[in-house]
């Protein structure tokens, strides 16, 4: 300090602080300023388990099989609402209807978002399909409405005979080779929602689509985990060059970009072509490529990823629900008698079940419910994000947080369903008057909330329904039995991946009598 201003001041020099002095003053200032300020936030937001100042819960939530119930194990010690770092990314964890319908219904204005993401946004190049697209772009209401007109209550009355083409085509495969029922769910699923969304029509073997679609599905499943890619903690290291250690990740993301560029573009393409030639079959994309105003560049994309989203929505899903129905039909003999007499005495033994039939078997949709309820097929939401700060019940809920619902903890919520982990087709069946109050619908939760709903959820459930009643009408599906001729009863297992189904196991799938055997093979 010049010895003009000390005298001025009346100080001494040697009193006088220094600029050194002063930056370190200021900078301790500083860190306590920041320590109280995190603090106080870290004390505002929900209780849940605490990690690694760098990695948070990573590993932990990395290591579990079905992350699903390990949230639901922290709720029964946090509360329903339950918060935690993975990486350097929050998340928060809603773990009850209640919390919910209160934030990504109630609050959609600003819990409809989707959390950033360098991983799936600047590296594979994702932000701007359906299922990951911004509330907030001008994108995102055309996509809705163009998905709602398709699949909305309204539009599905295209779809229904489509679907029953394609139920009947599955029946034929199972009873031509009931040893391969993976593959025919596969066909069966893929199949119908090309026909719907491309007009195209699945080869029974090594289709070159339906390969095309579930490389991606299964390449994408493996990256969903919370905290997974640390890129979306640490953003600088998306710039490492490629083989330098813990780059894998740079590998992946190129390959899913090129897949998915696949995805998007080949099936539109050969739309085009069929239009060309005179042989395209009416569909989403043979619709509005054949309006009346021409697409420009952007339209035409916009129909692309409508269209991909139709199937990304619901194949894999579909397939896994079905699944699940074949496991219980093998634990629940009973159960699958039950629903055969409803068909018996409602169908009767000479037709398949219709659309038309779906009001008439209360038991069979109850059947249904049911396995949406005992093990959905995508049991985490897609995780939603919150746009601005916000207070619930006192907690701080941080401005770009990751909201995930947890809705395999609601389907087992006691308070809701009555010994959840018992498979009861009757909790979904309307009451008598002095009864209990009925259920929750598990379609109104598996099927996503708020802005994000599914849009596939009515096509998803009129494929469920046929395939069901119309493999129940014909087929008994008993256990599998050794090469000594024993019962192999399967283990209530689930994978453990975004997409959940039953663990590898075996079933015994026979006709019901010649007379089905023969109606199967009529039915086409």
């Amino acid at each position: 300090m010049p010895p003009s201003l000390s005298k001025s001041l009346g100080l001494p020099t040697s009193c006088m602080p220094n600029y050194a002095q002063l930056c370190l003053g200021a900078l301790v200032f500083l860190c306590v300023v920041l320590w109280h300020k995190r603090n106080s936030k870290a004390s505002r937001l929900p209780p849940g388990p605490r990690g690694s100042l760098l990695f948070g819960i990573r590993e932990k939530v990395l290591k579990s099989k079905n992350v699903w119930k390990q949230y639901a194990d922290w709720a029964r010690v946090y509360g329903p609402v339950v918060y935690f770092k993975s990486g350097q990314v929050d998340f928060i964890v809603l773990n009850d209807l209640k919390s919910i319908h209160d934030l990504l219904e109630k609050r959609l204005r600003i819990y409809s978002d989707r959390p950033p993401s360098v991983m799936f946004g600047d590296l594979v190049g994702q932000d701007m399909s359906f299922f990951r697209i911004s509330s907030q772009h001008p994108r995102f209401p055309l996509y809705r409405k163009l998905s709602s007109d398709e699949l909305g209550s309204r539009g599905m009355k295209d779809h229904y005979a489509g679907l029953e083409s394609c139920t009947k085509l599955f029946l034929q495969n199972l009873l031509r080779d009931p040893g391969n029922l993976k593959k025919h769910l596969r066909l069966h699923s893929g199949g119908a929602i090309l026909k719907s969304a491309y007009g195209y029509t699945v080869q029974p073997e090594n289709d070159y689509f339906i390969g095309l679609i579930e490389d991606y599905a299964k390449l994408s499943s493996t990256g969903l985990n919370p905290g997974m890619w640390l890129v979306d903690s640490y953003p600088f290291l998306r710039f490492l060059p490629r083989g330098f250690p813990g780059t894998k990740f740079l590998e992946f993301a190129e390959q899913r970009k090129a897949m998915r560029m696949q995805v998007m573009s080949e099936p539109t393409e050969w739309v085009k072509k069929e239009m060309e030639a005179g042989r395209a079959i009416p569909s989403f994309v043979s619709k509005q490529l054949s309006a009346s105003e021409p697409l420009d560049e952007e339209g035409e994309d916009v129909v692309r990823y409508v269209a991909n989203a139709l199937y990304l929505a619901g194949a894999d899903t579909t397939v896994a629900a079905m699944l699940t129905f074949f496991f219980i039909m093998v634990l629940y003999p009973d159960i699958q008698s039950q629903a055969q007499a409803e068909i018996d005495r409602i169908v009767g033994n000479d037709r398949l079940p219709e659309i038309g039939d779906k009001e008439n078997l209360p038991y069979v949709n109850g059947l249904l419910k049911e396995i949406l309820r005992f093990h959905p097929s995508a049991p985490l939401g897609l995780p939603h994000s919150v746009t601005e700060d916000d207070i619930y019940e006192g907690m701080l809920i941080p401005k770009g947080c990751n909201i995930v619902p947890n809705i395999w903890a609601v389907m087992h919520d006691p308070s809701l369903y009555p010994e959840p982990m018992k498979f009861d087709p009757f909790r979904h069946i309307p009451k008598t008057k002095g009864g209990p109050p009925p259920q929750p619908d598990p379609r109104e939760i598996v099927f996503g909330f708020g802005r994000r709903v599914c849009p596939g959820m009515y096509f998803a459930e009129a494929s469920l329904f046929l395939s069901i009643s119309a493999t129940l009408a014909v087929f008994n599906v008993e256990k599998a039995r050794d090469e000594m001729g024993r019962e192999i009863t399967p283990v209530l297992e689930f994978t453990g991946r975004t997409v959940s189904r039953p663990e590898e196991f075996q079933c015994s799938i026979v006709p019901r009598s010649s007379a089905a055997s023969d109606l199967i093979q009529l039915a086409c």
